[in-house]
């Protein structure tokens, strides 16, 4: 069992169910879309959510409000409700600082500091 924190947000006409692991290492996951309270309802209910709890944030979301509470999930639960995100954002190399990844190089120095590919002087110099 994985502890995080649920929290639920109404968008337009659905909620937003986001799961956030207590682990500050462990991978973002892709939120999950209810398209009513019924449905926002029944997922809570898989999740292991007591009643009172699955009452309180149904009401504070339906009034505008953002519904945030600590559970404890399964992995598979985890999995099936809340999968990764693939996007290339997440991978290694997009967290990369971009002159290691894309040839970048020739306008840092030997110490990564920044400096321009040429200088005023040598323009003036040439004209």
């Amino acid at each position: 069992m994985e502890e995080g924190t649920l929290s639920i947000l109404r968008r337009g006409t659905t909620y937003q169910v986001r799961y956030a692991s207590n682990d500050p290492y462990a991978p973002d996951r892709q939120p999950q879309t209810c398209p009513d309270a019924a449905t926002l309802d029944t997922l809570l209910q898989h999740l292991g959510a007591e009643a009172t709890t699955i009452t309180q944030a149904c009401t504070t979301v339906q009034h505008g409000g953002l519904a945030v509470f600590c559970m404890r999930l399964s992995p598979a639960q985890i999995q099936a409700y809340f999968p990764l995100i693939t996007t290339p954002e997440t991978s290694r190399e997009a967290a990369a600082p971009w002159w290691r990844t894309r040839g970048g190089s020739g306008m840092l120095s030997q110490e990564g500091v920044v400096r321009p590919c040429w200088s005023s002087r040598r323009r003036n110099a040439a004209n």
